[in-house]
């Protein structure tokens, strides 16, 4: 195993394993010593069993406060749902951090949690920067303890694989042991931090202040300038403790060795617990208090749930990639990775093809990536998507073997952090090994978006104008990982991918970027040419005001290097012909050395002629200054030598299939080939011996939840099996036999709840009811909730304008009304008929009554809080699934009817109306949560299902005009409710007004006019009528 690796500003270096752009630090990193985000449940998602052992790994993990909250989540689960062991595997670029994190276990696990002062010790030494001398003397006996203590032994949680870094947090807990700072030079020195940076103060008191007003029940009056919580945050930024203690300081906060202040200079102790409720605020007196009892609660559950099972922590320092690629052990994999926001730094696409092998589970064990700076860049979270891969999500689990367990179009069920931002996070798990091999024609949508890859790692999109927020940071040696791990499983491997994406690179990309191409052709064995490594003597100067992204330039003529311009010193356009080797290059700022890869002859044909040079991948060649350097220049070039690509590029790290062959022995079928496109598969398979296939045919799904590979049987005994990435639908594919030709043509479309989107995960965790309290918060909660749901310029729009929307506006709109109809009756049981007909005001009590609807029926039982939120236990009857069922049997339905009654009875039905769009959205939320609630909770032979409602929220960037979410909510709540309603009224008469609407511009009057053909619309004029018939209508009008 290979250890962590550092350059002179103690920045991991990246090896090449990790695939990733160099960023370069000219002034040293930060460290992130306390969590800069809300505290996550990594296992939340994640069904387990009693007799189950986890494993989870924290990529760049920061504190342990995620830990301590999933392992607080586990220990609520029901006894039975509880894995018997654990091991944590915390990892950190910063070797302190580590060492940290350790020292802060230690104290979580001695103290008494019941005791005031020991959850003040923990605290203190978690986030504030002084000391008290008692808490100062705690400190030093427990940091003595870790460093002649003897981890090996059995006894001990914490644990080190690797002797050099228990040997790195030794020599760090020995220093800090030792130190002796002045806290007022230290404060000083963090003030000095924070001014380099030219940040307000103030802006940071504001944007925690945003982040704990997003508690449903905290009011605006609670967080104003003149009130205590204002005061004790602003004393937080100016002195960086929640004390005044100035005995010593805290030397975990400080980087080891150089005794300087290096924690970045936005954290804040708060942000791990927030939001806050107003209660716990009213009772603590104090955000501090706040966070205290909930740390207190957090050890609590953390102890308790370490002596009832088995668990172990251990730690990694160094780059988290390398360590997934490299360190660790080969057959070490996990149920859950949290990668945290390392996307944002390292790349997204470089963590889901360095990480995903690590997965333990096809189609349970989950990855989680996130990003905080996606909306420095892009307008919603497609945008992000699209900028980092762009892949149609269908494509992914044969692309890169995972599939995306989010579906954008429902939004988000995470409480934003504050009104301008918030942490996106995606969750990913792995596609199933076995599949059969699949081919690929040149036009495929499979290539196309392979290509898309290849415009992303060479960057012929213009990513490197964005900041620096991860798309622009994947590199030729990202595809390279791709298409290593696509070769077993396509015909004619890797070098058929290379030959049918040649013809679609630009004009320009051989001359441009042809050595990185030829380099990725030979590591793949399409181009039999020996590889070498490539170190280049050069010295290059950066600004200290940026983190530039290097890449090599390299000329065929030193004269033909521009000169800068000695006015303004920067150089004109590089409009010239030059050799680019894009992100895939390693700079040693203590050794001034560059290493690169090409082809031996490559290096041979430009090594005499050409010169090298070193600038920014922004095409701003003043961040990074550099002398070309001539590389036909024996000191310049200090070695060359010829290298192994799988051993130097890690790419026996991949994920590996079980590739089953095209025709079994013996048998008189053959699998011709296997296509694939965005939405489905064909396959044609081969009647080898048609006298051996004569008898009935028959085609069987396996497996029979989310089938992903069919079995074409023949009665006499002739079959053949075809395996899949994602999941098929059984009722659509289609089979056809032209014994002519000796042939059948399959055609299998997708199944998106088997592709992407929650449902893709097997054994998800049930929502766990019987440890979540009841929703008691009353009418203004619900307010400033509604006024999150509906955060963006364009939804305020809509609110203020009183318009109808798109699908998951509409959708929010009726989430917002059932929590309204709560929070004014919560002792009445209330059923809401969501109508696909406004037209229609047939009631429920007749058999023909209940086959005519086409909606939903939603009834709520009860509400509970969730991460911070209502939750909304119901009960759905979907009409259109059951109304098709009692159509084609109506004498056998009578039973259904009298069930379907008895539960809707003695409760009024309050209607709206949802269009086609919106109905297909509520299908799409409901049987998706429904799978996280056991269905023996609703009878077998019952019309109803168990699902949730959650308030859902937009992945977009949030409202620009609002200055502060007093203002948001002030906005809010004069249009409260349902753009069309008026919010004084109760539930009953605001959803009574839900009006016919004309089918084209959602106008309410009383003069709509039915459409003829259908009889399904209606609209409010001839106009309306004629624009969405060119439209919309006229694909779907019955009559036509």
């Amino acid at each position: 195993m290979m250890a962590a690796l550092y350059d002179s500003q103690r920045v991991p270096v990246l090896g090449f394993h990790n695939p990733a752009a160099t960023i370069l630090y000219p002034k040293g990193s930060y460290s992130y010593s306390y969590g800069n985000t809300r505290g996550q449940d990594v296992t939340e998602n994640l069904g387990t069993q009693k007799d189950q052992h986890l494993d989870v790994l924290l990529l760049a993990s920061g504190d342990v406060r995620n830990l301590l909250f999933t392992v607080s989540g586990l220990s609520l689960r029901k006894p039975n749902e509880r894995p018997k062991s654990i091991s944590f595997h915390l990892n950190d670029y910063d070797p302190s951090i580590v060492a940290r994190n350790a020292v802060v276990l230690e104290i979580a696990n001695t103290i008494d949690p019941g005791e005031d002062d020991d959850v003040d010790f923990l605290w203190n030494v978690w986030y504030n920067l002084a000391l008290s001398k008692d808490h100062s003397d705690r400190l030093r006996a427990t940091l003595a303890s870790l460093i002649t203590r003897d981890f090996n032994e059995c006894e001990s949680f914490l644990k080190f694989q690797e002797s050099k870094v228990l040997q790195e947090c030794q020599a760090i807990w020995e220093d800090w042991k030792e130190v002796e700072l002045d806290v007022d030079s230290v404060k000083e020195e963090r003030k000095q931090l924070i001014s380099e940076k030219s940040l307000s103060l103030e802006k940071f008191h504001v944007h925690v202040m945003q982040q704990i007003m997003m508690a449903p029940n905290v009011k605006s009056d609670f967080i104003k300038k003149s009130s205590p919580y204002y005061k004790e945050i602003k004393h937080w930024f100016e002195e960086g403790s929640t004390n005044d203690e100035r005995h010593s300081v805290n030397p975990t906060l400080i980087r080891p060795f150089d005794h300087k202040w290096r924690v970045h200079y936005t954290a804040c102790a708060f942000e791990g617990y927030l939001p806050l409720s107003r209660s716990d605020l009213i009772r603590c007196r104090s955000i501090t208090g706040c966070c205290k009892e909930t740390l207190r609660l957090l050890v609590k559950r953390f102890q308790q749930f370490k002596t009832a099972t088995t668990f172990t922590v251990f730690f990694w320092t160094g780059d988290g990639l390398l360590l997934c690629t490299s360190r660790l052990p080969q057959g070490m994999r996990f149920d859950v990775i949290d990668t945290s926001n390392v996307a944002d730094h390292i790349g997204l696409l470089n963590i889901l093809v360095c990480c995903s092998p690590r997965l333990k589970r096809p189609l349970e064990s989950q990855m989680f990536t996130s990003s905080m700076l996606w909306f420095k860049e892009c307008e919603n979270i497609m945008k992000y998507y699209s900028k980092c891969l762009g892949v149609n999500t269908y494509l992914l689990p044969t692309i890169l073997g995972l599939k995306l367990a989010v579906d954008f179009d429902l939004g988000n069920r995470r409480l934003p952090d504050d009104i301008c931002s918030s942490q996106e996070i995606f969750c990913w798990v792995k596609t199933e090994r076995t599949r059969t091999l699949l081919t690929l024609e040149e036009g495929d949508e499979v290539i196309q978006a392979l290509f898309i890859l290849v415009e992303r790692c060479f960057d012929l999109v213009g990513l490197s104008k964005d900041k620096v927020f991860g798309p622009n940071l994947s590199s030729p040696l990202t595809l390279l990982r791709i298409l290593q791990q696509l070769d077993p499983i396509v015909e004619g491997g890797a070098a058929r991918i290379l030959d049918l994406l040649r013809s679609k690179l630009p004009r320009d990309f051989e001359d441009k970027f042809g050595l990185s191409w030829n380099l990725i052709n030979g590591s793949l064995g399409s181009i039999k040419e020996p590889i070498v490594e490539v170190n280049v003597k050069i010295d290059i100067s950066t600004a200290s005001w940026c983190t530039p992204i290097p890449m090599i330039i390299i000329f065929d003529d030193i004269s033909k290097i521009p000169l800068k311009d000695p006015e303004s010193n920067e150089f004109p356009p590089l409009n010239l012909k030059r050799r680019v080797i894009y992100n895939s290059l390693r700079y040693d700022d203590s050794k001034r050395v560059v290493t690169f890869h090409i082809l031996e002859k490559d290096w041979y044909a430009i090594k005499d002629t050409s010169c090298l040079s070193i600038m920014s991948n922004t095409l701003q060649p003043t961040t990074i200054d550099s002398e070309p350097v001539c590389l036909g220049d024996e000191d310049v070039v200090s070695i060359v030598r010829r290298v192994d690509p799988v051993k130097t590029f890690g790419l026996d790290c991949v994920q590996t299939f079980d590739v089953r062959p095209k025709k079994q022995e013996h048998s008189a079928l053959e699998v011709i080939k296997v296509e694939e496109s965005e939405c489905s598969y064909k396959a044609e398979i081969a009647i080898l011996n048609p006298n051996k296939c004569k008898a009935k045919m028959d085609v069987q799904f396996y497996p029979e939840k989310c089938p992903t590979n069919i079995n074409v049987k023949f009665e006499d005994g002739e079959e053949c099996t075809i395996y899949f990435s994602c999941s098929v639908n059984e009722k659509s594919s289609k089979f056809q036999i032209s014994r002519k030709q000796g042939k059948i043509v399959c055609v299998m479309p997708k199944r998106e709840d088997g592709t992407v989107g929650e449902r893709v995960i097997q054994n998800i965790a049930p929502v766990p009811f019987h440890a979540l309290e009841i929703w008691d918060s009353g009418f203004d909660d619900t307010v400033i909730i509604c006024g999150h749901m509906f955060g963006t310029e364009l939804d305020m729009k809509l609110k203020s304008e009183r318009k109808s929307g798109d699908a998951f506006f509409d959708l929010r709109e009726s989430i917002s009304k059932i929590l309204q109809g709560h929070v004014e009756e919560p002792k009445i049981p209330k059923v809401y008929a969501l109508e696909d007909n406004p037209l229609v005001r047939a009631p429920y009590n007749t058999l023909d009554d209940i086959k005519r609807k086409k909606g939903f029926i939603i009834k709520v039982e009860k509400i509970y809080r969730w991460n911070y939120l209502p939750l909304i236990k119901i009960i759905f009857y979907d009409c259109k699934k059951y109304g098709d069922i009692m159509k084609k049997n109506p004498t056998g339905s009578e039973a259904l009817v009298r069930s379907f009654l008895s539960t809707i009875m003695r409760a009024s039905i309050l209607r709206t109306w949802a269009d086609q769009k919106e109905l297909d959205l509520l299908r799409k939320m409901l049987y998706t949560n429904a799978v996280r609630i056991p269905q023996e909770e609703v009878s077998a032979d019952s019309l109803w299902k168990a699902s949730f409602v959650t308030p859902l929220f937009p992945r977009e960037r949030n409202n620009i005009f609002f200055q502060d979410t007093s203002s948001m909510q002030k906005s809010i709540s004069k249009l409260l409710f349902g753009g069309i309603t008026d919010t004084s009224q109760s539930a009953p008469k605001i959803l009574a007004q839900a009006l016919p609407r004309c089918h084209f511009c959602h106008k309410t009057s009383g003069d709509l006019k039915r459409c003829m053909g259908c009889k399904d619309v209606s609209y409010c004029s001839r106009d309306c009528q004629k624009k969405d018939w060119k439209q919309n209508h006229k694909a779907v009008c019955r009559k036509n």
